[in-house]
């Protein structure tokens, strides 16, 4: 059987084209009209359709022979997506903010018709979300998360309410996760909810206080959740700070731990959902492999990067740096844990590993950057296979690959000797580091700007214990306290997890949940006060009160 050729689409000031072959031999299979006013374009899910939009409306093409299926006379569209088995189109008017006037319009993909027009507040989320059978639409709407079923578009068939709800993030296991806010002094909080079931207690809880925005993460089997929260400012950092959580559709929950300060800049599921990448921490950054425990399982050491992209196959990890960085990238083998190739690719706006696992594409992009448009595919040991240059005034403004939902493309034996590429002159000069004034002039032995730490498969210190609440963890939590003690940064990591004697009202739960919480406190008092420690006034007075904290949990029990 023959293998599939990837597809790859690309939108500038020349309009619209895609490329159709292997990395060394490419031929163009579509060219849209020459127009500037080339606004957006999108692929199906299933790689079925391709659509684009102009100043004069939508064109939807299937990519088998890339004829055209319908053209829909709708102007100004700036946004286009597909629900996952091409059955809907999405199209989104981002600058239109006229209430009488829909600026969301769901069509059906085989005939252009409109089956529904919403008015979208926030452009900035306006993809609404699909199961992968396309029979339920999700989207935000005020303080409720509306479910549609079966292409019914008029009416959600379920709610999901609550006051200020300000993002969702739903999985393709039916799990959708709210996040509310803090106000007041009032934490922050997030909530896990199993569709339709949204009566009862959340399956999961996670509060916080700092967070002035949060970004969330469902891994590919819709079981995990990963959470950044930040903070405008700080009394550590003018740039605020950043935390990671992990919540799981049981109810477990944890704040994932990092052994170095600073940023959280990516957070990368593994494909298979079992495993995590976070690049983080102050430059040269760390970037770690974690498992679902929150254990660290690999650390890739430091280096100047703030990104982390896995080939769809899951057995290679790029991990680069872009933006204000040299454009740095490092390949791994998964399997072995052991570097494959580095290189540089200056300038870029753009990564995207291909369908087949083995080739990616970076860019130069307008409107990031609008001088040196253009783009490079390269293979993973670090050569450049092809590659296009903008004329000097023209513009590229976005590319993308044909996704493979169906896993066409099967996963490929590692190769670490660097294959051959027809370009010239694609060697990497080296750059000299910056040197400060008072250290030019000497060995380069003798002077590091960075002291760059090697990567290792050692378990780090502190960073490998969970706490679950089980009984017989009282020598590890104590082990797990002494290790913290000499890890600067570290925080603390907390679990929340479900119990049986949870009656299903929310609030009296999370009240006893934090009254034992202060009975572990008190106990733990006590064991410092046998040991002959002498405590303060404050400790005493809390001790004190363990009897009135006991009556009130079984009080509220029996309620």
């Amino acid at each position: 059987m023959a293998m599939p050729i990837p597809n790859l689409a690309l939108r500038g000031s020349d309009g619209v084209w895609v490329l159709q072959g292997s990395p060394n031999k490419t031929k163009e299979v579509f060219r849209g009209d020459y127009k500037t006013e080339c606004r957006a374009m999108a692929f199906s899910m299933n790689g079925q359709y391709f659509a684009w939009s102009d100043e004069d409306g939508i064109k939807v093409m299937k990519t088998s022979n890339y004829e055209k299926v319908i053209a829909i006379e709708k102007s100004r569209i700036s946004g286009l997506a597909f629900s996952p088995l091409g059955t809907y189109l999405i199209s989104a008017d981002i600058s239109s903010q006229k209430k009488d006037v829909p600026n969301l319009c769901i069509w059906e993909t085989a005939t252009g018709k409109l089956l529904k027009g919403f008015f979208h507040k926030r452009m900035s989320d306006w993809k609404p979300s699909w199961t992968p059978d396309d029979k339920l639409m999700v989207r935000l709407h005020n303080n409720d998360v509306e479910f549609y079923e079966n292409g019914d578009f008029d009416n959600p068939k379920t709610r999901l309410h609550a006051a200020k709800i300000s993002e969702y993030a739903f999985s393709k296991s039916d799990h959708v996760a709210i996040y509310i806010p803090g106000s007041k002094g009032q934490p922050s909080n997030i909530r896990i909810f199993k569709h339709p079931n949204f009566n009862g207690c959340p399956l999961a809880n996670k509060s916080f206080f700092k967070a002035d925005k949060i970004t969330m993460f469902w891994n590919k089997a819709g079981t995990g959740l990963l959470v950044i929260t930040s903070t405008e400012t700080s009394d550590k950092s003018y740039y605020g700070e950043t935390g990671l959580h992990y919540l799981s559709i049981k109810g477990e929950g944890c704040l994932v731990p990092r052994a170095k300060d600073g940023p959280v800049y990516c957070v990368e599921w593994h494909p298979n959902s079992t495993q995590f990448c976070v690049v983080y921490g102050f430059m040269p950054a760390k970037a770690t492999l974690y498992n679902l425990k929150c254990d660290p399982v690999f650390d890739y050491g430091t280096a100047p990067r703030n990104s982390a992209f896995y080939n769809p196959q899951g057995n290679i990890l790029c991990l680069a740096g872009f933006g204000n960085l040299q454009g740095d990238l490092e390949f791994w083998d998964l399997q072995q844990q052991k570097l494959i190739s580095s290189t540089k690719a200056m300038d870029t706006t753009h990564f995207a590993w291909c369908p087949d696992g083995v080739h990616f594409i970076t860019a130069t992009m307008a409107p990031r950057l609008r001088v040196g448009n253009g783009y490079k595919l390269w293979h993973y040991t670090g050569s450049v296979l092809a590659q296009l240059e903008v004329a000097s005034g023209k513009e590229l403004w976005e590319s993308l690959w044909m996704p493979d939902m169906d896993g066409k493309f099967p996963s490929k034996p590692i190769v670490y000797k660097k294959v051959p590429s027809s370009i010239p002159g694609q060697t990497v000069k080296p750059v000299a580091a910056y040197r400060p004034p008072h250290a030019r002039g000497q060995p380069a032995s003798d002077f590091k700007l960075h002291e760059f730490e090697p990567p290792s498969n050692k378990k780090i210190p502190g960073l490998n214990f969970v706490d679950t609440g089980k009984k017989g963890n009282k020598k590890a939590k104590a082990q797990k306290q002494i290790q913290q003690a000499n890890i600067p940064g570290l925080a603390p990591i907390t679990v929340e997890k479900k119990t049986n004697s949870e009656s299903g009202d929310f609030d009296k739960d999370k009240k006893i949940r934090n009254l034992k919480k202060k009975i572990t406190q008190i106990n733990k008092l006590k064991e410092q006060q046998k040991t002959g420690k002498k405590l303060d006034d404050t400790q005493l007075q809390k001790i004190s009160k363990y009897d009135e904290i006991v009556k009130e949990i079984d009080e509220l029990k029996l309620q």
